[in-house]
């Protein structure tokens, strides 16, 4: 059995001498896939029992994947689950409400008369802030909502 250095250094030369091909191969096929504007890929790879590397080259660029596995274990496969609904637009009536105002009501006045007859003023009610409710209306607004799939022969119940 390996060690883990042996392992590592023996994936290095194939590792150099892929990625140097690929380049090659890349630098000369690159003009005529620009002159036709096509898409391309070339790749190679390694495996062994307990690692993997693989390099391609495309008209996308170059990709490099390389893993190791430890000793016992089965790698990984994350499989994508399903969606379990969808998204909908629906479009639904929404009430705006009217935009909000201050307004300052400014304070009142009355004229008085003293016991010798000369005028004055005092004041009746004092100046405030008011607030002011425009009128709203209905608008159409659409919105996205996630509907879960029903599944068949499951009841709710």
């Amino acid at each position: 059995m390996r060690h883990k250095s042996q392992l590592r250094h023996g994936l290095r030369r194939p590792a150099a001498l892929l990625a140097s091909s690929l380049a090659l191969a890349a630098l000369l096929a690159a003009p005529a896939a620009a002159q036709r504007r096509t898409e391309w890929q070339i790749g190679v790879g390694h495996q062994t029992e307990r690692a993997h590397i693989g390099v391609s080259v495309g008209s996308r660029g170059v990709q490099v994947n390389a893993g190791y596995r430890e000793r016992g274990r089965q790698p990984v496969v994350r499989h994508r689950p399903e969606p379990a609904g969808r998204w909908e637009t629906r479009c639904e009536r929404v009430w705006v409400p009217g935009a909000i105002r201050k307004v300052w009501v400014p304070p009142i006045y009355a004229t008085r008369y003293d016991h010798c007859g000369r005028p004055y003023q005092v004041e009746v009610r004092c100046g405030f802030w008011d607030t002011i409710q425009e009128q709203g209306c209905w608008e159409s607004r659409e919105t996205r909502v996630w509907v879960p799939y029903q599944r068949r022969g499951v009841s709710a119940y």
